[in-house]
Protein backbone atom coordinates (compact mmCIF):
# COMPACT_ATOMS: atom_id res chain seq x y z
CA UNK A 1 0.00 0.00 0.00
CA UNK A 2 1.32 3.51 -0.85
CA UNK A 3 2.22 5.65 2.25
CA UNK A 4 1.67 9.62 0.99
CA UNK A 5 4.37 11.57 2.72
CA UNK A 6 3.19 15.64 3.71
CA UNK A 7 4.32 16.93 0.34
CA UNK A 8 2.64 14.55 -2.17
CA UNK A 9 -0.71 15.32 0.17
CA UNK A 10 -0.23 19.20 -0.15
CA UNK A 11 0.33 18.76 -4.06
CA UNK A 12 -2.58 16.70 -4.24
CA UNK A 13 -4.58 19.36 -2.52
CA UNK A 14 -3.19 22.32 -4.35
CA UNK A 15 -5.68 21.49 -7.39
CA UNK A 16 -8.66 22.90 -6.09
CA UNK A 17 -11.74 20.28 -6.44
CA UNK A 18 -9.14 17.82 -7.66
CA UNK A 19 -10.50 14.24 -7.01
CA UNK A 20 -8.69 12.74 -4.52
CA UNK A 21 -6.79 8.77 -4.78
CA UNK A 22 -8.66 6.13 -4.34
CA UNK A 23 -5.67 4.94 -2.41
CA UNK A 24 -5.48 8.25 -0.18
CA UNK A 25 -9.15 7.99 0.75
CA UNK A 26 -9.31 4.12 1.43
CA UNK A 27 -6.06 5.06 3.79
CA UNK A 28 -7.74 7.62 5.60
CA UNK A 29 -10.85 5.30 5.94
CA UNK A 30 -8.98 2.87 7.59
CA UNK A 31 -7.25 4.57 10.29
CA UNK A 32 -8.68 3.92 13.91
CA UNK A 33 -10.36 6.40 15.64
CA UNK A 34 -8.49 6.06 18.50
CA UNK A 35 -5.14 6.58 16.81
CA UNK A 36 -6.52 9.96 15.48
CA UNK A 37 -7.49 10.96 19.05
CA UNK A 38 -3.93 10.59 20.40
CA UNK A 39 -2.66 12.41 17.03
CA UNK A 40 -4.95 15.36 18.30
CA UNK A 41 -4.39 15.34 22.16
CA UNK A 42 -8.09 14.60 23.19
CA UNK A 43 -7.91 13.06 26.89
CA UNK A 44 -10.08 9.91 26.32
CA UNK A 45 -11.56 7.70 29.27
CA UNK A 46 -12.23 4.15 29.67
CA UNK A 47 -15.97 3.73 29.66
CA UNK A 48 -16.72 0.16 29.55
CA UNK A 49 -15.73 -3.44 28.36
CA UNK A 50 -14.15 -2.72 24.63
CA UNK A 51 -15.92 1.01 24.77
CA UNK A 52 -13.96 4.35 25.41
CA UNK A 53 -15.40 7.93 25.72
CA UNK A 54 -14.24 11.49 25.35
CA UNK A 55 -13.43 12.88 28.98
CA UNK A 56 -14.88 16.66 27.83
CA UNK A 57 -17.82 14.92 26.47
CA UNK A 58 -18.50 11.93 28.18
CA UNK A 59 -21.66 11.39 26.01
CA UNK A 60 -19.48 10.53 23.07
CA UNK A 61 -18.68 6.85 23.16
CA UNK A 62 -16.29 4.98 20.87
CA UNK A 63 -15.88 1.01 20.36
CA UNK A 64 -12.28 1.15 18.45
CA UNK A 65 -12.31 -2.91 17.56
CA UNK A 66 -15.70 -2.08 15.28
CA UNK A 67 -13.82 1.80 14.71
CA UNK A 68 -17.15 3.52 15.17
CA UNK A 69 -18.29 6.32 17.72
CA UNK A 70 -21.62 7.87 18.58
CA UNK A 71 -22.32 11.13 20.25
CA UNK A 72 -25.52 10.42 22.05
CA UNK A 73 -26.20 14.19 23.17
CA UNK A 74 -26.36 15.16 19.84
CA UNK A 75 -27.95 11.91 18.05
CA UNK A 76 -24.72 11.99 15.69
CA UNK A 77 -22.51 9.28 15.15
CA UNK A 78 -20.13 7.40 12.20
CA UNK A 79 -17.35 5.20 11.12
CA UNK A 80 -13.31 5.62 11.40
CA UNK A 81 -10.75 8.54 11.47
CA UNK A 82 -12.63 10.60 8.77
CA UNK A 83 -15.88 10.21 10.29
CA UNK A 84 -14.66 11.57 13.16
CA UNK A 85 -13.48 14.90 12.00
CA UNK A 86 -16.52 15.57 10.06
CA UNK A 87 -18.77 15.16 12.93
CA UNK A 88 -16.33 16.58 15.92
CA UNK A 89 -14.32 19.16 14.12
CA UNK A 90 -17.06 20.04 11.99
CA UNK A 91 -14.75 19.41 8.82
CA UNK A 92 -15.79 18.66 5.41
CA UNK A 93 -14.73 15.26 3.59
CA UNK A 94 -11.86 16.86 1.71
CA UNK A 95 -10.42 18.49 4.84
CA UNK A 96 -10.70 15.60 6.87
CA UNK A 97 -8.98 13.22 4.57
CA UNK A 98 -6.30 15.60 4.62
CA UNK A 99 -5.88 16.15 8.43
CA UNK A 100 -6.41 12.46 9.26
CA UNK A 101 -3.53 11.18 6.84
CA UNK A 102 -1.42 14.22 7.48
CA UNK A 103 1.51 13.13 9.69
CA UNK A 104 -0.27 9.73 9.03
CA UNK A 105 3.36 8.14 10.50
CA UNK A 106 2.57 9.98 13.73
CA UNK A 107 -0.22 7.80 14.25
CA UNK A 108 -0.16 4.59 16.98
CA UNK A 109 0.18 1.57 14.45
CA UNK A 110 -1.54 -0.42 17.17
CA UNK A 111 -3.13 1.65 20.60
CA UNK A 112 -2.22 0.46 23.55
CA UNK A 113 -5.75 0.10 25.19
CA UNK A 114 -4.45 -0.88 28.54
CA UNK A 115 -3.39 3.15 29.11
CA UNK A 116 -7.01 4.12 29.35
CA UNK A 117 -7.47 2.93 32.40
CA UNK A 118 -10.99 3.12 34.13
CA UNK A 119 -9.38 3.86 37.88
CA UNK A 120 -6.63 6.00 37.51
CA UNK A 121 -4.04 7.47 39.95
CA UNK A 122 -5.38 10.37 41.88
CA UNK A 123 -4.35 13.43 40.44
CA UNK A 124 -1.01 14.75 41.73
CA UNK A 125 -0.08 19.15 40.82
CA UNK A 126 3.18 19.03 39.27
CA UNK A 127 4.82 22.75 39.78
CA UNK A 128 7.42 22.25 37.07
CA UNK A 129 4.39 21.80 34.53
CA UNK A 130 3.30 25.73 35.57
CA UNK A 131 5.48 28.28 34.58
CA UNK A 132 5.37 32.04 36.19
CA UNK A 133 4.87 33.75 32.67
CA UNK A 134 1.40 34.05 32.03
CA UNK A 135 0.99 36.37 28.66
CA UNK A 136 -0.07 33.92 26.47
CA UNK A 137 -2.50 32.86 28.86
CA UNK A 138 -3.91 36.92 29.27
CA UNK A 139 -3.51 37.55 25.16
CA UNK A 140 -5.56 34.42 24.68
CA UNK A 141 -8.51 34.97 27.04
CA UNK A 142 -8.24 38.92 26.73
CA UNK A 143 -7.77 39.37 22.82
CA UNK A 144 -9.19 35.92 21.08
CA UNK A 145 -11.97 35.19 23.65
CA UNK A 146 -13.07 39.09 24.55
CA UNK A 147 -12.91 37.97 28.32
CA UNK A 148 -12.89 40.72 30.80
CA UNK A 149 -9.08 41.67 31.74
CA UNK A 150 -9.67 42.92 35.10
CA UNK A 151 -11.53 39.68 35.48
CA UNK A 152 -8.63 37.37 33.88
CA UNK A 153 -6.13 39.39 35.96
CA UNK A 154 -7.77 38.62 39.15
CA UNK A 155 -8.18 34.78 38.67
CA UNK A 156 -4.24 34.98 37.64
CA UNK A 157 -3.73 36.70 41.28
CA UNK A 158 -5.82 34.17 42.73
CA UNK A 159 -3.69 31.08 41.11
CA UNK A 160 -7.04 30.19 39.43
CA UNK A 161 -5.88 30.07 35.95
CA UNK A 162 -2.07 29.85 35.07
CA UNK A 163 -0.20 29.25 31.86
CA UNK A 164 1.66 25.62 31.47
CA UNK A 165 5.69 26.42 31.11
CA UNK A 166 6.33 23.87 27.99
CA UNK A 167 3.23 24.90 25.72
CA UNK A 168 2.37 27.73 26.93
CA UNK A 169 -1.38 26.61 27.47
CA UNK A 170 -3.97 28.10 28.69
CA UNK A 171 -4.26 26.24 32.49
CA UNK A 172 -7.90 26.53 34.42
CA UNK A 173 -7.14 24.77 37.77
CA UNK A 174 -9.74 23.10 39.67
CA UNK A 175 -9.82 23.98 43.79
CA UNK A 176 -11.90 22.24 46.39
CA UNK A 177 -11.27 24.34 49.70
CA UNK A 178 -8.35 25.86 48.80
CA UNK A 179 -6.22 23.48 47.40
CA UNK A 180 -5.39 22.43 43.63
CA UNK A 181 -7.50 18.87 43.03
CA UNK A 182 -7.26 19.16 39.08
CA UNK A 183 -6.69 21.19 36.05
CA UNK A 184 -7.37 21.44 32.31
CA UNK A 185 -5.77 23.07 29.79
CA UNK A 186 -6.18 25.00 26.35
CA UNK A 187 -4.68 25.37 23.66
CA UNK A 188 -3.32 29.26 23.14
CA UNK A 189 -2.38 28.69 19.30
CA UNK A 190 -4.43 28.45 16.19
CA UNK A 191 -4.89 24.52 16.58
CA UNK A 192 -7.55 23.05 18.81
CA UNK A 193 -6.44 21.50 21.50
CA UNK A 194 -8.00 20.81 24.91
CA UNK A 195 -7.17 18.41 27.45
CA UNK A 196 -8.25 17.61 31.06
CA UNK A 197 -5.47 16.06 33.24
CA UNK A 198 -5.49 12.41 34.21
CA UNK A 199 -6.42 11.39 37.71
CA UNK A 200 -8.67 14.35 38.25
CA UNK A 201 -12.31 13.59 41.00
CA UNK A 202 -15.40 12.37 39.25
CA UNK A 203 -18.00 14.68 38.64
CA UNK A 204 -16.06 17.98 39.11
CA UNK A 205 -14.14 20.72 37.24
CA UNK A 206 -13.51 24.43 37.30
CA UNK A 207 -15.36 26.60 39.37
CA UNK A 208 -15.04 30.11 40.67
CA UNK A 209 -17.26 31.82 43.14
CA UNK A 210 -17.89 35.42 43.53
CA UNK A 211 -18.59 36.32 47.02
CA UNK A 212 -20.57 33.52 48.62
CA UNK A 213 -22.16 30.85 46.96
CA UNK A 214 -26.23 31.62 46.96
CA UNK A 215 -26.67 30.96 43.72
CA UNK A 216 -25.03 28.30 41.39
CA UNK A 217 -24.30 29.09 37.45
CA UNK A 218 -23.80 26.17 35.23
CA UNK A 219 -21.72 26.00 31.91
CA UNK A 220 -20.17 23.54 29.35
CA UNK A 221 -17.19 25.39 29.12
CA UNK A 222 -14.55 27.33 31.37
CA UNK A 223 -14.78 29.93 28.98
CA UNK A 224 -18.54 30.09 28.67
CA UNK A 225 -18.15 30.84 32.06
CA UNK A 226 -15.94 33.87 32.41
CA UNK A 227 -17.67 34.81 29.57
CA UNK A 228 -20.77 35.51 31.25
CA UNK A 229 -18.92 36.27 34.42
CA UNK A 230 -17.64 39.48 31.67
CA UNK A 231 -20.97 40.83 30.53
CA UNK A 232 -23.27 40.25 33.33
CA UNK A 233 -20.71 40.88 36.85
CA UNK A 234 -22.86 38.37 39.53
CA UNK A 235 -22.46 38.68 42.84
CA UNK A 236 -22.65 35.57 45.55
CA UNK A 237 -22.72 32.99 42.78
CA UNK A 238 -20.52 29.93 42.56
CA UNK A 239 -19.54 29.75 38.86
CA UNK A 240 -19.27 25.37 37.53
CA UNK A 241 -18.06 24.28 34.24
CA UNK A 242 -19.20 20.56 33.65
CA UNK A 243 -16.38 20.09 30.77
CA UNK A 244 -19.54 19.02 28.61
CA UNK A 245 -22.94 18.35 29.53
CA UNK A 246 -22.41 16.21 32.55
CA UNK A 247 -25.60 16.56 35.08
CA UNK A 248 -23.41 14.58 38.39
CA UNK A 249 -21.19 17.71 38.11
CA UNK A 250 -23.75 19.61 38.88
CA UNK A 251 -25.43 17.60 41.68
CA UNK A 252 -21.60 17.70 43.10
CA UNK A 253 -21.04 21.35 42.83
CA UNK A 254 -24.92 21.79 44.85
CA UNK A 255 -23.56 19.24 47.55
CA UNK A 256 -20.70 20.77 47.85
CA UNK A 257 -22.10 24.14 48.61
CA UNK A 258 -24.63 22.21 51.07
CA UNK A 259 -21.34 20.57 53.02
CA UNK A 260 -19.76 24.18 53.23
CA UNK A 261 -22.42 26.44 54.24
CA UNK A 262 -25.26 23.84 55.41
CA UNK A 263 -27.55 25.29 52.51
CA UNK A 264 -28.27 24.78 49.35
CA UNK A 265 -27.92 27.17 47.09
CA UNK A 266 -31.29 29.30 46.60
CA UNK A 267 -30.68 28.73 42.48
CA UNK A 268 -29.56 27.14 40.25
CA UNK A 269 -29.06 28.81 36.70
CA UNK A 270 -28.53 26.56 33.74
CA UNK A 271 -26.26 28.48 31.79
CA UNK A 272 -25.55 25.60 28.54
CA UNK A 273 -24.91 26.31 24.96
CA UNK A 274 -28.40 27.12 22.76
CA UNK A 275 -28.36 24.23 20.44
CA UNK A 276 -29.69 20.56 20.24
CA UNK A 277 -28.39 18.96 23.24
CA UNK A 278 -28.35 21.81 25.79
CA UNK A 279 -31.81 22.76 25.12
CA UNK A 280 -32.36 18.98 25.91
CA UNK A 281 -30.55 19.39 28.76
CA UNK A 282 -32.60 22.15 30.51
CA UNK A 283 -35.60 20.31 29.57
CA UNK A 284 -34.75 16.71 31.49
CA UNK A 285 -32.58 18.34 33.91
CA UNK A 286 -34.72 21.66 35.05
CA UNK A 287 -36.48 20.05 37.78
CA UNK A 288 -36.15 21.58 41.67
CA UNK A 289 -33.35 19.19 43.84
CA UNK A 290 -34.72 18.94 47.33
CA UNK A 291 -32.52 18.64 50.93
CA UNK A 292 -34.39 18.03 53.73
CA UNK A 293 -36.54 20.92 53.51
CA UNK A 294 -34.74 22.97 51.63
CA UNK A 295 -35.31 23.27 47.69
CA UNK A 296 -33.36 24.95 45.09
CA UNK A 297 -35.10 27.01 41.89
CA UNK A 298 -34.24 26.38 38.88
CA UNK A 299 -34.11 28.65 35.80
CA UNK A 300 -32.50 28.54 32.30
CA UNK A 301 -30.03 30.95 30.79
CA UNK A 302 -29.60 30.36 26.89
CA UNK A 303 -27.41 32.41 24.82
CA UNK A 304 -29.14 34.59 22.72
CA UNK A 305 -29.17 33.83 18.73
CA UNK A 306 -27.66 36.48 17.18
CA UNK A 307 -26.75 36.18 13.27
CA UNK A 308 -23.10 36.59 13.08
CA UNK A 309 -23.07 36.33 9.31
CA UNK A 310 -24.26 34.28 5.96
CA UNK A 311 -22.37 31.32 5.15
CA UNK A 312 -22.30 30.30 0.69
CA UNK A 313 -20.98 26.58 -0.18
CA UNK A 314 -20.86 26.79 -3.75
CA UNK A 315 -21.74 23.68 -4.97
CA UNK A 316 -20.57 21.55 -2.10
CA UNK A 317 -23.14 19.30 -1.41
CA UNK A 318 -22.79 18.48 -4.91
CA UNK A 319 -19.34 17.67 -4.41
CA UNK A 320 -19.42 15.56 -1.21
CA UNK A 321 -22.21 13.53 -2.57
CA UNK A 322 -20.28 12.74 -5.96
CA UNK A 323 -17.08 11.86 -3.49
CA UNK A 324 -19.17 9.28 -1.93
CA UNK A 325 -20.17 8.14 -5.50
CA UNK A 326 -16.15 7.83 -6.53
CA UNK A 327 -14.80 6.28 -3.13
CA UNK A 328 -17.97 4.21 -2.04
CA UNK A 329 -16.65 0.63 -3.36
CA UNK A 330 -17.85 -1.29 -0.19
CA UNK A 331 -21.31 -0.96 -0.23
CA UNK A 332 -23.23 -3.48 -3.00
CA UNK A 333 -27.12 -2.74 -3.24
CA UNK A 334 -28.72 -5.01 -4.74
CA UNK A 335 -32.47 -4.31 -5.57
CA UNK A 336 -34.96 -6.76 -6.93
CA UNK A 337 -38.60 -7.01 -7.10
CA UNK A 338 -39.67 -8.93 -3.65
CA UNK A 339 -40.30 -5.33 -2.02
CA UNK A 340 -42.61 -4.30 -4.97
CA UNK A 341 -44.80 -7.36 -5.07
CA UNK A 342 -44.90 -6.52 -1.30
CA UNK A 343 -45.83 -3.40 -1.78
CA UNK A 344 -48.45 -4.25 -4.17
CA UNK A 345 -49.91 -6.30 -1.38
CA UNK A 346 -50.71 -3.39 0.51
CA UNK A 347 -54.11 -2.13 1.12
CA UNK A 348 -55.40 0.50 -1.57
CA UNK A 349 -56.27 3.02 1.16
CA UNK A 350 -52.14 3.07 2.30
CA UNK A 351 -51.01 3.50 -1.46
CA UNK A 352 -50.05 7.24 -1.70
CA UNK A 353 -48.77 7.30 -5.56
CA UNK A 354 -50.51 4.40 -8.01
CA UNK A 355 -48.06 5.23 -10.87
CA UNK A 356 -45.05 3.39 -8.48
CA UNK A 357 -47.67 -0.19 -8.91
CA UNK A 358 -46.50 0.07 -12.47
CA UNK A 359 -42.70 0.05 -11.59
CA UNK A 360 -40.30 -2.74 -11.87
CA UNK A 361 -36.93 -3.19 -11.35
CA UNK A 362 -34.14 -5.75 -12.76
CA UNK A 363 -31.31 -6.93 -10.95
CA UNK A 364 -28.43 -5.02 -9.33
CA UNK A 365 -28.92 -0.83 -9.08
CA UNK A 366 -25.66 0.00 -11.44
CA UNK A 367 -27.00 3.29 -11.97
CA UNK A 368 -23.70 5.32 -9.86
CA UNK A 369 -22.87 6.91 -13.17
CA UNK A 370 -26.17 7.88 -14.58
CA UNK A 371 -26.68 9.63 -11.12
CA UNK A 372 -23.08 11.14 -10.84
CA UNK A 373 -23.96 12.85 -14.48
CA UNK A 374 -27.12 14.22 -13.84
CA UNK A 375 -25.80 15.58 -10.57
CA UNK A 376 -22.45 16.92 -12.10
CA UNK A 377 -25.00 19.65 -14.54
CA UNK A 378 -26.80 20.42 -11.17
CA UNK A 379 -25.26 24.39 -10.08
CA UNK A 380 -26.07 25.88 -6.94
CA UNK A 381 -25.37 27.62 -3.73
CA UNK A 382 -26.52 26.73 -0.06
CA UNK A 383 -26.71 29.67 1.83
CA UNK A 384 -27.85 29.44 5.81
CA UNK A 385 -27.19 31.99 8.11
CA UNK A 386 -24.69 31.33 11.20
CA UNK A 387 -25.98 32.38 14.62
CA UNK A 388 -24.07 32.65 18.32
CA UNK A 389 -24.71 29.14 20.34
CA UNK A 390 -22.57 29.96 23.42
CA UNK A 391 -22.09 32.16 25.84
CA UNK A 392 -18.53 33.19 24.62
CA UNK A 393 -19.81 33.59 20.64
CA UNK A 394 -22.23 36.52 22.79
CA UNK A 395 -19.79 37.72 24.51
CA UNK A 396 -17.36 39.10 21.08
CA UNK A 397 -21.05 39.64 19.39
CA UNK A 398 -21.52 42.24 21.52
CA UNK A 399 -17.90 44.20 21.65
CA UNK A 400 -17.91 43.73 17.75
CA UNK A 401 -21.37 45.47 17.88
CA UNK A 402 -20.69 47.75 20.32
CA UNK A 403 -23.70 46.68 22.54
CA UNK A 404 -23.44 48.53 25.80
CA UNK A 405 -25.55 46.26 27.58
CA UNK A 406 -27.54 43.22 27.34
CA UNK A 407 -30.29 41.82 29.19
CA UNK A 408 -29.81 38.58 30.46
CA UNK A 409 -32.26 35.89 29.12
CA UNK A 410 -33.64 33.98 31.81
CA UNK A 411 -36.60 31.64 32.04
CA UNK A 412 -37.39 29.92 35.50
CA UNK A 413 -38.35 26.27 34.76
CA UNK A 414 -38.65 25.33 38.33
CA UNK A 415 -42.69 25.97 40.14
CA UNK A 416 -40.58 28.75 42.38
CA UNK A 417 -40.67 32.55 41.66
CA UNK A 418 -37.87 34.10 42.94
CA UNK A 419 -35.39 37.27 41.41
CA UNK A 420 -32.34 36.37 40.95
CA UNK A 421 -30.94 39.29 39.34
CA UNK A 422 -27.76 40.49 39.55
CA UNK A 423 -26.25 43.38 41.16
CA UNK A 424 -23.25 44.74 39.30
CA UNK A 425 -20.15 45.24 41.86
CA UNK A 426 -17.03 45.50 40.84
CA UNK A 427 -14.87 45.12 44.08
CA UNK A 428 -16.52 41.48 45.14
CA UNK A 429 -14.40 39.42 46.04
CA UNK A 430 -13.17 36.41 44.18
CA UNK A 431 -12.36 32.87 45.87
CA UNK A 432 -11.66 29.35 44.28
Amino acid sequence: MKKYSNEEIAKIYSVKNRKLPDELVKQANSVNIMDYIEKKGLMVQKSSKGTFQLAEHDSLKITPSENVFNWYSRDEGGYGAVGFARVYFDMDFRSAVRDVMENADELIKTVDYSKYKKVEEPYTYDRNHMGDNTSKAEEYLVEQRGINPTLVEKLIDKGIIRQTDKYENVAFMWHKNGEIIGHEERGTGEKRFMKIASGVPENRGFSVTFGKPENLFVFESSIDALSYASIYQPINSRFISMNGLKENTMYQAMKDIYDDTGKLPENVVLCVDNDKAGRRFVSEKSASVQIGNQETTTYSSLPPRFEKNKITNSNMDIESFLEILEHDNNTNITINNTGIKLYRNVKDEYVLNYNDLDYTLDGKAHSKKKIKDAMSEIKFDISYIETTKDWNEVLKYIKENNIKELNRPLVRTSTQDIDINPVKNKDEEIER
